[in-house]
């Protein structure tokens, strides 16, 4: 069959129009989200036949040169679709030259053993325009089938060689070619193959914004599925309306092929999260960015977080409602320290100051107005057995402005109030309830010599701590103390009580203040707190003391009068009764007693006659020149009246005598570098370091 026979006239430009819709329009629309490429793709033909009735091929070897518009079919992993446009030169034996214009359309897989090396089958078909020019030119239609090998190589993720072989079919010949691809990547180099799956975005509670900086807010699984290990994994996340700038979440110098790991999603919010007073949607951005083959590649992802109220809180964790105690609220701190001075100068030198300051500030609080109200839509007996019922706890400004909680909101206040000065406490939780306790400063083992009943104490982490049921401060501190007690010794013994120390959960849970000037405390009459406070006092030194002088006085006969007569006045002393101490003390010196002597000086230092108090330490160390107590003294004394160099000399003595009372009373050592640190506090201190003998 002839040449000029096997060119047909049939082509329609709706064939070429359709081609070449396919070729260049399609994969404008893929734009980043399909990858796309284009291909440059020069080559050699040979064509097999058709062969004359001689035997000789009517068709030489030629040439080719071909562009490949290739998109990936984002709906099967790996193929790919792309237009073509071939063109071909072909000498033919009677000395013309045959010039093919094929457009076709194909499909293909791309196999990837490595990141940098592929196998691509593909087949592609199409109708398109064959020319032979010569002595007798002729034009026709094509109807055309390929079928390609390639075999190829990126230099890097947008560029890449690739060699091949292809066998072509069409009306006018058949035969094999070799070509050598030029491939440039427009989506594919850009595109990443990463894979998020598994998100999970929990709802954010904006008490916790410094939570989240550590802790995660949410987790998701990502996946490589790149073809080759990725470098310099970055991963974070950005809320634009509370962050400053995105959090990184995740770093990683490498990540294998199909390799998944879960990753924490992080936050670190400005505190003007905490101006949500109603629930809110925002929207948090995901980036994800990394390097492949040398490429920088990252892809965002968004999604809308659920912002509850600054009040909210769920009680997965008791420890949680710690992030409410706001003990450096500027108002709590002032009403707190002017209260605790006020209590303090009332019984300077005794033992149980975080004792009197808890029991002042509780008839604050029950002098301000504050009443215990169950919030039926807010029970901590009812949202306290479900990890996902959302409560709304008070900040203890909140508290004070609004003059009323339940039992979380009042126990919140009053652990902000005794942190404020100072006072460590804790949660104490049993079922369906939540109270505070507060820690004294002695130890287990000396409480029996200021409390008779012990077992209204918690004995907790090597110390010792005493239960207040807040819910009931009407009644006053003591009847506060006997119930929580109670409550305390109920639910240990069916194994179901809980104690948290708030400065364990401020570790995982940092405390943060309701910044809102609505909310006020307002001044209180301080001498009616100091009424209230000396009653409830009096009250509790009387049943401490009472029972404890009637057994010391019926001792009187059978030992030591002198020491007896001590003791008691030591009792009255550790109370803050320094006139019912004094005469005790001074009926034991007519008796002899050196200890009674040292006492005495205490008294007077407490009362700031120094001079008086030196005269007792002096007779001490006469009768006993080693004596510690006295020595202390001298040394506390001297410190008092600005005689640095009588204070070294004591003190020098004290640490030969009894090194361990010298640690204690460190900050009189006038010659540390650290005594400049400690002079602010030092009242406290001299104070605090007295030393009763026994």
């Amino acid at each position: 069959m002839g040449l000029r026979k096997m060119l047909s006239l049939s082509m329609t430009r709706s064939w070429i129009l359709f081609l070449l819709f396919i070729t260049t329009v399609i994969p404008g629309f893929a734009g980043d989200k399909i990858p796309f490429s284009l291909s440059v793709i020069p080559g050699v033909e040979i064509p097999l036949g058709p062969q004359t009735e001689g035997g000789n091929d009517p068709l030489n070897m030629g040439g080719s040169v071909a562009v490949a518009g290739v998109f990936g079919l984002p709906f099967l992993k790996k193929s790919f679709t792309y237009g073509l446009l071939d063109i071909s030169f072909l000498p033919v034996a009677d000395g013309d030259l045959l010039m093919t214009f094929l457009p076709g359309v194909g499909v293909g897989y791309r196999i990837s053993p490595t990141s940098s090396f592929s196998i691509t089958p593909a087949i592609s078909a199409g109708y398109g325009l064959g020319v032979k020019q010569g002595q007798n030119n002729l034009t026709g239609g094509l109807a055309f089938f390929r079928g390609d090998l390639g075999l190829g190589f990126a230099l890097s993720s947008s560029f890449s060689l690739e060699g091949g072989v292809s066998f072509k079919y069409n009306e006018a010949y058949y035969g094999l070619g070799a070509n050598l691809a030029m491939r440039i990547s427009f989506g594919e180099g850009g595109r990443s193959n990463l894979k998020i799956e598994d998100l999970n975005l929990l709802p954010i509670f904006p008490v916790f914004y410094k939570y989240y900086d550590v802790n995660p807010l949410g987790t998701f699984s990502l996946r490589n599925e790149e073809n080759g290990v990725i470098q310099d994994l970055k991963v974070s996340f950005f809320v634009e309306d509370y962050m400053t700038a995105p959090k990184t979440c995740y770093t990683s110098a490498e990540m294998k092929k199909q390799e998944a790991i879960q990753v924490p999603l992080l936050a670190l919010y400005r505190n003007e999260i905490l101006g949500i007073t109603e629930n809110t949607k925002v929207s948090g951005e995901i980036e994800v960015s990394y390097t492949f083959m040398d490429e920088q590649r990252s892809f965002r992802k968004n999604e809308s977080v659920r912002v509850y109220h600054r009040n909210a809180m769920i009680w997965d964790d008791d420890r949680k409602a710690a992030a409410f105690v706001s003990s450096k609220d500027p108002q709590i701190l002032l009403y707190a320290k002017k209260i605790g001075s006020e209590i303090r100068d009332q019984g300077a030198g005794t033992r149980n100051l975080e004792f009197r300051e808890a029991l002042g500030l509780l008839e604050f609080m029950k002098l301000y107005g504050i009443k215990y109200v169950v919030d039926p839509s807010s029970s901590y007996s009812e949202l306290s057995e479900s990890s996902l019922a959302v409560d709304y706890l008070q900040f203890p400004v909140q508290t004070f402005t609004y003059s009323s909680g339940d039992c979380d909101d009042l126990s919140i206040c009053y652990a902000a109030l005794l942190e404020a000065l100072g006072t460590e406490t804790a949660f104490v939780t049993i079922p369906g309830h939540i109270f505070l306790a507060f820690k004294l400063e002695i130890t287990p083992e000396a409480v029996n010599r200021y409390f008779i009943n012990t077992d209204d104490l918690i004995i907790q982490q090597k110390g010792v701590w005493v239960p207040v049921e807040v819910t009931s401060l009407q009644d006053g501190f003591l009847e506060s103390w006997r119930i929580g007690a109670r409550e305390w010794r109920k639910a240990t013994a069916n194994g179901n009580a809980g104690f948290w120390p708030m400065h364990e959960a401020w570790e995982i849970y940092e405390a943060v203040g309701a910044e809102d000037p609505a909310f006020i405390i307002e001044d209180t009459d301080i001498n009616k707190i100091l009424v209230a406070y000396e009653m409830q006092y009096e009250i509790f030194v009387k049943n401490e003391t009472e029972l404890k002088i009637a057994e010391l006085r019926n001792q009187m006969n059978q030992a030591n009068s002198s020491e007896i007569l001590n003791r008691i006045g030591t009792l009255y002393a550790r109370y803050g009764l320094y006139d019912k101490a004094s005469l005790e003390f001074r009926e034991a010196l007519n008796k002899g007693s050196l200890s009674a002597m040292i006492n005495l000086g205490n008294i007077h230092f407490i009362n700031e006659n120094f001079q008086l108090a030196i005269e007792y330490y002096e007779q001490a160390l006469g009768r006993n020149p080693r004596s510690a107590a006295a020595v202390a003294g001298m040394a506390r004394t001297y410190y008092k009246i600005g005689s640095p160099v009588r204070t070294k000399e004591f003190y020098t003595t004290l640490k030969d005598i009894n090194p361990t009372l010298a640690e204690r009373l460190a900050y009189l050592d006038t010659s540390s570098n650290d005594s400049q640190g400690r002079a602010s506090n030092i009242d406290s201190l001299l104070e605090s370091s007295i030393q009763w003998s026994e």
